[in-house]
């Protein structure tokens, strides 16, 4: 900043009282300022081109305006206490108004250069080592397979489209993840050795034998720190291998299931007689009416293992929901069927009638991550969810509201059972991102804040909900600007209609 400047400009202007600061958008605060320089207001532009405007009250002499950086943000006169700030080029700046007895100073910050540009994030350095030869990022909170990963040398190291990360050689490389206008990165220091390229030795570690009755079973084996195993079939017409070492028949004949680790190379001789014969014709058991007076039933399926497998399924949600322990529970009117599919044998199925006619409690929770608790019950109680999107409960009973919708809560003693039918609505204002109670024009900031620097300007999970109001998922540069034109009253009501 030129203060010889400044100051020459201020001697010759009259002594005035305090300057206080009035913005002509209501939500900015009145600042006086009582020292020679007083840091009035920090001002974000989204990206170049974006204008504030400033007023100034409290004082009739007018004052010089300066820019530190003219290539970050100019500032023009517009009125004899009014001022407006342009966005020039992305960075860091101060622009001041220079008074006979004080200098106020604004901080200046423009984010981008477009709209659209993308912003870079450091996400930190990994080291492998042979003992350690992978890595899975944490991208805080985004969903790794939608972005798009890369590696800047995949003789260093590569990287799948979850963001599992593989040391191949020794050295150093980038790891980059690009999600939507975000790129993230991630710096990797191999210290991995290639061991000699040779055919693994392969051990045979025994047989499995898949039926009608027990179509699929589980590989377990023991891994070192930082291993991966990787599975496969020789013929995926008899049994296929999952990634987590389900073997599953697809039909009759022998084949072998491999599991490589590093250098080693094991087998499963799979012997299957599998025909399909168990996804034959789900068994109907029984009918059922649920009413207001009668809203839930308990089934107990007989002539099945006492520890048999059992999942538990309705065919419509909105008229009955099913927990794992069998207890069905009325939601509205309507017919559905409930499935009872017992590994290693049929389906069963139940048919359910419930009469709509009476009125079925709903618990309202306002608000994602707030709690209720159920009702103590005596006993070795388990607790389900019928939607864990939705609500979830801990083994004392504590439900948790994780999204909007609709769950029932179940607790089953084994002699009775309570249930809670719950649903989870929006608590805050639509455009209350910094969750301050009103839609203002800070809201706009904070949004800008935290795509900015998210580490530093974190929006609680209820701001995002809130400031979720472009009509496009996910906070986003868009969100700040509808924020903004309905606090300028360009738009009527948020979230802005497309």
């Amino acid at each position: 900043m030129n203060y010889r400047r400044i100051f020459a400009a201020a001697a010759a202007l009259c002594c005035v009282p305090a300057v206080g600061i009035n913005s002509v958008i209501d939500n900015i605060p009145t600042v006086s300022a009582e020292e020679n320089t007083v840091t009035a207001d920090t001002i974000t532009l989204n990206c170049v081109g974006d204008k504030s405007p400033i007023k100034l009250g409290g004082t009739t002499e007018i004052p010089t305006w300066y820019s530190d950086d003219e290539t970050v943000a100019a500032v023009v006169p517009t009125g004899d206490l009014t001022a407006e700030i342009t966005a020039v080029g992305k960075g860091n700046t101060s622009v001041y108004a220079v008074f006979s007895g004080q200098i106020l100073r604004f901080d200046v910050v423009v984010l981008r250069e477009t709209a659209d540009e993308h912003l870079i994030k450091e996400v930190g350095t990994i080291t492998l080592t042979n003992a350690q030869n992978g890595a899975s990022a944490d991208l805080s909170g985004i969903d790794n397979s939608a972005a798009k990963w890369s590696s800047s040398n995949d003789k260093v190291a590569v990287v799948d489209g979850k963001g599992n990360i593989t040391a191949v050689g020794t050295g150093e490389c980038v790891i980059t993840a690009v999600y939507e206008n975000v790129t993230y990165v991630i710096n990797v220091i191999s210290q991995y050795s290639p061991q000699p390229t040779t055919e693994p030795a392969e051990k045979y570690i025994g047989e499995m034998v898949l039926s009608d009755s027990e179509p699929s079973r589980k590989i377990t084996v023991d891994l070192p720190d930082g291993m991966t195993v990787k599975y496969s079939s020789t013929d995926e017409k008899v049994a296929v291998v999952s990634a987590d070492g389900t073997v599953t028949a697809k039909g009759s004949g022998n084949c072998r299931i491999y599991a490589e680790i590093g250098n080693s190379k094991s087998y499963i001789e799979v012997k299957s007689t599998y025909t399909g014969k168990s996804q034959e014709t789900p068994v109907e058991v029984g009918n059922i009416t649920l009413n207001a007076e009668s809203p839930s039933q308990k089934i107990s399926l007989t002539n099945i293992p006492s520890d048999a497998e059992i999942v538990w399924s309705s065919s419509d949600t909105s008229v009955a929901v099913v927990d794992p322990g069998g207890v069905i529970v009325a939601v509205g009117g309507g017919r559905c069927k409930v499935t009872a599919d017992v590994a290693g044998d049929k389906k069963y199925v139940i048919n359910v009638n419930v009469d709509g006619a009476g009125e079925f409690p709903v618990t309202e929770i306002r608000g994602i991550g707030k709690n209720v608790t159920l009702q103590e019950m005596s006993g070795n109680v388990k607790y389900y969810s019928s939607d864990e999107s939705v609500a979830s409960v801990d083994g004392k009973g504590v439900i948790t509201s994780v999204g909007e919708g609709f769950a029932v809560i179940t607790a089953d003693s084994g002699k009775a059972v309570t249930y809670l039918r719950v649903r989870v609505v929006k608590a805050g204002i639509i455009g209350d991102a910094n969750c301050d109670g009103k839609v203002t024009i800070a809201d706009s900031t904070a949004i800008l804040q935290h795509l900015g620097n998210e580490d530093k300007y974190a929006l609680s999970e209820e701001g995002k909900i809130n400031g979720d109001v472009d009509g496009v998922p996910g906070i986003t540069s868009g969100d700040s600007l509808s924020i903004q034109k309905f606090d300028a009253k360009i738009i009527s009501s948020l979230p802005e209609k497309p």
